[in-house]
């Protein structure tokens, strides 16, 4: 699993390479990621649409929540639809931290 983001304060893309397994049953979406073994998190998939293109992953509690797209210039509507899926599900959806995306180069 690679995570892949901007590091605005560094001008410059930052990657963190991590291993990534089924916690349990792998058709349930749950894995648990290790960027620094031996030690692991808890990541769940709680939404994930049928191309891939979108997901909802959270911590193994409702304090964490990431919003993953593939398109870094996703319309405004559809992070808001993402964001109410994530409030049916029961996130406090007041705190999402909306990050300004940059294309990969």
């Amino acid at each position: 699993m690679v995570n892949r983001g901007y590091d605005a304060a560094r001008d410059r893309w930052a990657s963190a390479e991590a291993v990534a397994r089924p916690r349990g049953d792998p058709s349930v979406g749950w894995l648990k990621v290790s960027f620094f073994r031996p030690f692991y998190a808890s990541y769940k998939i709680v939404h994930l649409d049928q191309d891939y293109t979108e997901a909802i992953v959270t911590g193994p509690t409702r304090n964490y929540l990431w919003i993953l797209v593939r398109d870094p210039n996703l319309p405004e509507p559809e992070l808001d639809r993402l964001v109410g899926i994530a409030s049916d599900l029961g996130f406090e959806t007041g705190r999402i931290i909306r990050v300004e995306q940059r294309p990969n180069p």
